[in-house]
Parts: C-alpha cells; structure tokens; sequence
C-alpha cells in the first residue's frame, strides 16, 4: 500500500494541476504573452488617439509659412508640432516625412497615419495631412491648409485632393 500511494497521490495533484489551468484560461485570466500583446496594441491605441486629441485642439490655428505653433502652422508644421505633443519626434519638413516611417496605401490608412500629396506633376511632395478615420463613412482628415488654416476636411469623396494623393506613411506601429 505504501508503494501504490505516493504515485497515486503525485497522479492526482498533476491531474488537478491541470484541471485548474484549464478552468483559469476559461475564466479569462491572462498569460504573461497575452499581456505583452496587449499592452503594445493597447499603446498603439493611445498614441493614435493621443495624437487625433491634440491635433483637433488645434482646428482654426492659422496657416503660416514656416508655421511650427499654435500661432501659424504649415502644413508639415503642423504634423510634426502633433507628434511632438503625442511624444514622438518625426522630420520636420513633408518630404522628409514622406521618407520615413512605414509606406501604406489610402485604404490601409488608420488615425494618426499620414497622407502625401503632390499639387504639379512635376513636384515631388507638395502637402502633407494626417488622417483622423478612415471607415465606410469616408476619410477625414486634419491638416494646415493656405486658406483655411487647421481645418478638418473628408476627402474620400473630392476628386481635388484624390487626383493629388500620392501615398500614406504610418510611424505608429
């Protein structure tokens, strides 16, 4: 009996072990790697919304050129200004934006990504916008405008600024 015993038990404590971690995976409770995906996408969340925030305080600034506050803004200006605010230091003119981060296309575009336009087929970057949605609903964008200053404008549906779009960069991964 004393040799049946000590197995048996070992048996039983591995069988209830395994039990239990069953019974916590389908009560939701987390793994250390569910947490780290998380808690990056969970980030990723924040910066973009961190970034529309601060960027819609700005509607109705000036445009200004060479504009880099709250008082006057380019266009480029204005995007690097909002990621500053959100933490991250990107280029400060458009084409140097345009050079760095991740290339997408319009229809991968997300909130806080960037779109680059060219104004003359024989310009290279011309203006850049940052998006604020990009949905069933159109796309929104925010951007520094020459008339209207910061201005909030959909764009999914005017054939000036589709003729225009070049391509999107995102830097928030």
């Amino acid at each position: 009996m004393q040799k049946i015993f000590p197995p048996l038990l070992l048996a039983l404590l591995v069988y209830a072990c395994s039990s239990m971690m069953k019974v916590e995976e389908s009560n939701g409770i987390e793994t250390s790697s569910d947490r780290s995906t998380k808690s990056s996408v969970d980030k990723t969340s924040l910066t973009r919304q961190t970034l529309i925030q601060e960027a819609k305080k700005l509607t109705g600034s000036k445009y200004k050129y060479g504009g880099t506050s709250p008082k006057g803004f380019d266009c480029s200006g204005f995007t690097s200004y909002v990621y500053n605010k959100a933490g991250m230091d990107i280029p400060r003119s458009s084409s140097a934006q345009a050079g760095k981060g991740t290339k997408i296309t319009q229809g991968a575009a997300q909130p806080g990504d960037l779109l680059f336009f060219r104004f003359k087929k024989k310009d290279n970057i011309s203006h850049v916008a940052m998006v604020l949605s990009n949905d069933k609903d159109g796309m929104q964008i925010i951007h520094s405008t020459t008339s209207k200053g910061v201005m909030i404008e959909d764009i999914s549906t005017s054939k000036y600024w589709q003729e225009k779009l070049l391509f999107g960069r995102r830097y928030v991964e």
